[in-house]
């Protein structure tokens, strides 16, 4: 499945867009209305292998179907892992909520596509174009991001990836509660409102 704007995934989600594409696979905002109320979250696509290059390179490097077999299988756990991961952070006050997922065989070839469902959040780049980042909230970020190392250092995870393209902010605006959420290949953090501190 390609999973454009307006396919179902997940039974009832609709892909509204695209939020980001990466060799990691690409995340969409799905939405569901049910009872006349409109539910968004946002959704990682895995898929194993990434795309036919893929397939033609581990072919070509003279790796047989069983071992090809074993590869893949072998990656599909990795991202299993994560999942449990996030599954078992869910409830912190800084982890962005793991809402399910689903694994599903490709048909024609050897493969899965991995969908993760999560909260919908707010990229800081997008954010910083309608607010100002003072020093504060650098400050804030930064005590934040630290807090939240602390927790993956206590599920014995490590952040490979922390940069302003991997930092989220919800939506809510609430300036009691505020909580920083940090995307990473392993764990989602998240944060809250970036309020000016003055």
């Amino acid at each position: 499945m390609l999973y454009e704007i307006g396919d179902k995934v997940l039974d009832e989600w609709v892909i509204t867009r695209t939020i980001g594409e990466g060799s990691y696979g690409k995340v969409v905002e799905i939405e569901r209305n049910e009872f006349g109320l409109s539910m968004k979250s946002a959704l990682k696509i895995i898929s194993i292998p990434g795309n036919n290059s893929e397939i033609k390179a581990v072919m070509g490097e003279g790796v047989d179907n069983k071992k090809y077999y074993i590869l893949f299988l072998w990656i599909r756990r990795r991202n299993y892992q994560k999942i449990a991961i996030m599954s078992e952070l869910k409830g912190h006050t800084n982890i962005v909520t793991y809402e399910d997922h689903r694994v599903i065989p490709h048909e024609d070839h050897i493969g899965w596509d991995i969908l993760i469902r999560m909260e919908l959040l707010t990229s800081l780049l997008d954010y910083s174009e309608e607010h100002e980042i003072t020093e504060q909230t650098v400050i804030k970020l930064g005590t934040d991001i630290l807090t939240e190392l602390e927790v993956c250092q206590k599920y014995h995870v490590v952040h490979r990836d922390i940069k302003p393209e991997n930092i989220f902010v919800s939506a809510t605006g609430d300036l009691s509660g505020q909580r920083k959420r940090y995307l990473s290949r392993y764990v989602f953090f998240r944060t809250g409102h970036v309020p000016d501190v003055k």
